[in-house]
């Protein structure tokens, strides 16, 4: 007679066939928990510095008693960070720029007790030293498996690979038992040519998936319970190549492996982020049958995977599992609830930044220049954004003055930006804002968030065309006059992957399929006023995360690459506005670059921070009416097309 079968989770358990075959408690069963952060990036303090005010939705000190909770209530657990902790934050500049010693991030770390962190791409950001000395202060294993020294013939590790944690669980008779869990990171191939100018050839970095692969005989050699993937990637596909930059699901594919974290996307899983797709499963936090979780960004969630083991044939073996990001903050989205919050964070963690806390505070309110008109990113999504025209029109002046001297001179040069704060998964108040008058170190760093350095790329007309028709992919097709308010945005694309050009004019066909479909999206497409001629040459300033791939718009190889350095975006963002350029700056409301090609009787809805309310006027050539705010916290306006 087969042995019957139940299911919890997702997961078929072969039950006993019956109580004679295996006496009770003949094998020990207990409970262990995995207790994740990632994407922290040096959001310590629970305070919005491009703001200049206190938040309840991030920081470290917010989360480290959620961490101390989920804890307690589980008697053998561990935790391990995701990468992307040390950059991100005019926090984690100022301390980079001024070498703090002990690094807030790490003595933070060390303090709550991490038993393991992974690299993530950012950490790379401001050089190798930095990183090399905060590393050195860390009293858990940093890991980074698929990362290797160039110089050396062999694979080399710029750092371990992987660490095998011993911990201990409680059993279902009262008994400790010693747990081995292996531990082993990755993070993107990518990241070498994100961060090429930190990197400097002295690192290679393999796939991810193919090098833990090879490395997981040799933990399980060491005798490890179970196999935890810290993974600095998103979900990818089923069949991911193997230097894909989200690689997750072919990870936990491996045999092998038993549990995996997942980061870089910011986004949380499970949860309605990800829908449900081939060995996905967003509502149980599963990939390949496998839990995974990925706690948020800036520490709005922990993750949490829970694994009921058994000890069978001289280790314990995971049954069942479950998964959940849990949300630090309950009600995240409400700038009141952000007053008092003393009470609420970890008091050390607090303590140990409050200098550094301090002194950025004050580097980040330094005036830097002036600035002619108000600008936000509140309307980013419908009209040109002040926001994205201004690094725009930095990045334009410094492509021409680089390249006065050179073949490239008489061409036309474009620049290409996005939003980076434009609501999305970063919630309502995720925009930024800035009041003509002084400009701040802080407006050029919310501006200007990663270190991407500037690039120039010789591309032709129809290449540009190219670009804006993928940007699109932002929006949702719209079926004209068929129903009122579509929904406008696609949720599924986040805001710094909507491109537009400064010095074309164009408009956006929401109801066409795109180019792929033989119907384009982008119509009307022009340079100087005349039709954007497809063999046409010209340079488009952008970045290096641009220019590498990241995004899906145009993998530069070096014949196109006319221009490279190391002026990263916000640099040259603070030169012009140091120029005294930006005090003449208008905000170009009156007159768009871009806008969506008129649908008679069609209106559409999309979500915008709440304080938009105070600066509709601001784009008086859109039609749009408040709705109300949705359950997120998020103004909903309603436009007409």
């Amino acid at each position: 007679m087969a042995a019957p079968r139940t299911s919890l989770v997702g997961i078929d358990i072969v039950a006993p066939a019956s109580d004679a075959q295996v006496p009770p408690c003949a094998v020990p069963k207990a409970s262990f928990r995995i207790i994740a952060t990632s994407d922290l990036h040096m959001h310590l303090n629970a305070y919005d510095y491009y703001a200049d005010r206190p938040c309840q939705d991030k920081g470290l000190a917010l989360a480290a008693p959620m961490i101390a909770k989920a804890r307690a209530e589980i008697a053998g657990s561990i935790l391990v960070d995701n990468g992307d902790f040390l950059q991100g934050s005019p926090l984690g500049d100022y301390v980079a720029h001024q070498q703090i010693t002990p690094n807030p991030m790490i003595a933070a770390m060390n303090q709550l007790q991490y038993d393991a962190v992974n690299l993530g791409n950012h950490e790379f950001s401001h050089g190798l030293g930095y990183l090399t000395a905060a590393l050195a202060e860390a009293r858990f294993p940093c890991l980074s498996a698929n990362t290797f020294r160039a110089a050396a013939r062999e694979r080399t590790p710029f750092l371990p690979p992987y660490s095998i944690v011993q911990k201990t669980v409680l059993d279902d008779r009262g008994q400790r038992h010693a747990i081995r869990i292996g531990v082993i990171g990755v993070l993107p191939p990518q990241t070498a040519i994100w961060d090429q100018q930190s990197i400097g050839g002295k690192l290679r970095i393999g796939g991810m998936a193919s090098t833990i692969a090879r490395i997981l005989p040799k933990i399980r050699r060491e005798e490890a319970d179970i196999v935890l993937a810290l993974a600095h990637c998103g979900i990818g596909e089923v069949n991911a190549a193997d230097d894909a930059e989200n690689a997750a699901l072919a990870i936990a594919q491996l045999d092998g492996i038993d549990a995996v974290i997942l980061g870089h996307a910011h986004l949380t899983f499970p949860g309605p982020a990800y829908p449900n797709a081939a060995q996905v499963d967003a509502i149980k936090g599963t990939l390949a049958g496998k839990p995974a979780v990925m706690p948020g960004v800036y520490g709005s969630h922990i993750g949490i995977i829970d694994l009921s083991l058994e000890r069978r044939e001289g280790r314990w073996q995971v049954t069942q599992h479950r998964t959940e990001a849990r949300r630090v903050t309950p009600n995240p989205d409400k700038p009141k609830a952000a007053e008092g919050l003393g009470d609420r964070e970890d008091a050390a963690i607090a303590q140990l930044s409050a200098p550094s806390h301090k002194a950025t505070l004050t580097w980040a309110r330094r005036p830097i220049g002036r600035i002619g008109s108000t600008i936000h990113s509140y309307f980013a999504a419908v009209s040109d954004s002040p926001t994205v025209a201004l690094v725009n029109a930095a990045q334009a002046h410094y492509a021409r003055r680089r390249l006065a001297d050179t073949a490239f001179a008489d061409l036309p040069v474009l620049s290409a930006s996005a939003p980076y704060k434009a609501g999305g998964r970063s919630g309502p108040f995720n925009y930024s804002f800035c009041a003509s008058g002084d400009m701040r170190l802080r407006h050029a760093a919310d501006l200007c968030v990663h270190p991407n350095t500037v690039v120039g790329l010789h591309l032709s007309g129809a290449e540009i065309f190219a670009w804006l028709e993928h940007s699109t992919r932002f929006f949702n097709q719209i079926r004209p006059g068929d129903q009122p308010d579509q929904p406008l945005l696609n949720r599924d694309m986040p805001c710094f992957q909507f491109d537009t050009i400064l010095g074309l004019t164009y408009e956006i066909d929401l109801a066409a399929a795109g180019a792929a479909a033989g119907q384009p999206r982008i119509i009307n497409a022009r340079f100087q006023g005349q039709p954007l001629a497809p063999k046409q040459m010209f340079i488009l300033a952008t970045t290096s995360y641009r220019s590498s791939g990241s995004g899906g718009f145009f993998n530069a190889d070096e014949r196109r690459i006319v221009l490279a350095g190391h002026s990263t975006s916000r640099d040259i963002l603070i030169d012009y506005v140091k120029s005294g350029a930006a005090a003449d700056f208008a905000a170009p409301h009156h007159r768009p670059g871009w806008h969506f090609a008129p649908q008679p009787g069609t209106t559409v809805t999309f979500q915008t921070s709440p304080r938009a309310l105070g600066h509709l006027g601001d784009v008086p050539h859109l039609a749009l009416t408040p709705l109300g705010q949705d359950s997120e916290g998020f103004l909903t306006l309603r436009l007409a097309l």
